[in-house]
C-alpha cells in the first residue's frame, strides 16, 4: 500500500512538471494573450455608437502675479453638443473637483461648445471638434475686473460664447465687406454649416430667425440671414424652442424642440430695407449710327413684423 502511494505520488510530481514546462514555453512564445469575439451587425465595435468624452484640468490664477495657480475646484463647466445615445443635441454640466480636474461622458463625436464659470473670474468659452475617446482640455480662468479697458475687451472678444443652453456668436469677431448679409456672419462661425437653402448649428437645421425678438421675415429663415445687412448684426443667438409656441397648448413628454436663430442688431428697428440700383449704357454695333442706349432699374424690399413689400 505505502509503495503504490509512492508510485502515485511520484507520477503525479511528473506529470505537474511536464505541464507547467509547456506552459512557460508556450508563455515565452506567445506573451500577449487576445481575446477574440464576432463581431456584431455593425462591424468590429459590435455595432455600438462611438462615444467621445471631455477630460481635463481648470486653474484659477491670483490676483498676485507672482502666486501660484490654485486648483479650479467649484468652477461650472457646460457643454452643448450630441448625446451618442440619442444624437440629439443636448446641455450637459459638471464641477471642477478639488483637485482640479472634471469629465464629461457620453458625448458624440463632432462640434461641441464648451462653458468654464466661477463667480469672481471671467468666464471662458469655445468651440471643440470631439474625436473619439479622450479629449484633453486645459484652461485658466483670470480674476473678473471691473475696469476694463475698451482696446484689450475688443482683443478679448472670442466667436462665441455660452449661457446656459444658448450658443451666442459675436460678430464683431469676424470680418465682413461692405455689401454683405447676416449669412456671411454666420457662415463663418464655428459648429455652423451654411449651404443655398439652410444652416444647420451642430447639425440641427435652423427653422426661424428673430430679428431682436420678432419675426420680421416670417418663417423664412434664408430670407432673414439674406436680406438683414451685416454691418447691423451683433450677436446671433443659437437655441432651442417647441415649435408650438400657443400658451394654451400642453407640452407633452416626447414633443421635440426646433433650432432657431434672434439676431440682436444695432439699430434695434423694427424693419428693414434693401434697395439695389442698377444702370448700365452703350451704343450700338451698326457702323452708320451708333446710337447710345441706356437700361436703368432697381429693386426694394421692406421687411417688418406685420408687412412685407418687395418691388
Amino acid at each position: 500500500m505505502t509503495r503504490r502511494l509512492i508510485s502515485l505520488f511520484f507520477c503525479l510530481a511528473i506529470a505537474f512538471s511536464v505541464s507547467a514546462f509547456l506552459a512557460a514555453d508556450l508563455n515565452a512564445q506567445s506573451p500577449v494573450h487576445m481575446t477574440v469575439r464576432p463581431a456584431g451587425p455593425g462591424g468590429g465595435n459590435g455595432g455600438r455608437k462611438p462615444i467621445a468624452f471631455i477630460n481635463g484640468n481648470v486653474y484659477l490664477s491670483p490676483e498676485d502675479e507672482n502666486a501660484p495657480e490654485e486648483p479650479g475646484a467649484g468652477v461650472t463647466v457646460t457643454v452643448i453638443g450630441k448625446r451618442a445615445s440619442t444624437g440629439k443635441v443636448d446641455t450637459l454640466y459638471t464641477q471642477v473637483n478639488k483637485e482640479g480636474r472634471f469629465m464629461l461622458m457620453g458625448l458624440a463625436p463632432g462640434d461641441v461648445f464648451i462653458r468654464f464659470s466661477m463667480i469672481g473670474y471671467e468666464e471662458q468659452s469655445k468651440a471643440m471638434k470631439l474625436n473619439e475617446g479622450p479629449n484633453k482640455v486645459l484652461v485658466n480662468l483670470k480674476p473678473e475686473k471691473e475696469v476694463l479697458d475698451a482696446a484689450i475687451k475688443k482683443e478679448r472678444v472670442n466667436s462665441v460664447s455660452v449661457k446656459g443652453d444658448t450658443i451666442i456668436f459675436h460678430a464683431s469677431a469676424v470680418k465682413v465687406n461692405k455689401g454683405e448679409n447676416a449669412i456671411d456672419v454666420q457662415e463663418q462661425m464655428p459648429g455652423v454649416e451654411v449651404t443655398t437653402s439652410s444652416v444647420t448649428v451642430l447639425g440641427e437645421t435652423v427653422e426661424n430667425v428673430y430679428i431682436d425678438g420678432a419675426l420680421l421675415f416670417g418663417n423664412a429663415p434664408m430670407r432673414a440671414l439674406n436680406n438683414l445687412p451685416a454691418e447691423e448684426v451683433v450677436t446671433i443667438k443659437s437655441f432651442q424652442e417647441y415649435a408650438n409656441k400657443d400658451p394654451r397648448h400642453k407640452i407633452s413628454e416626447n414633443e421635440t424642440k426646433q433650432r432657431v436663430l434672434d439676431i440682436s442688431t444695432k439699430s434695434k428697428g423694427k424693419g428693414f430695407m434693401n434697395v439695389m440700383a442698377l444702370a448700365g449704357g452703350g451704343f450700338d454695333t451698326d457702323t452708320t449710327f451708333h446710337k447710345f442706349r441706356y437700361a436703368t432699374g432697381a429693386s426694394a424690399s421692406y421687411f417688418s413684423e406685420k408687412l412685407q413689400v418687395h418691388s
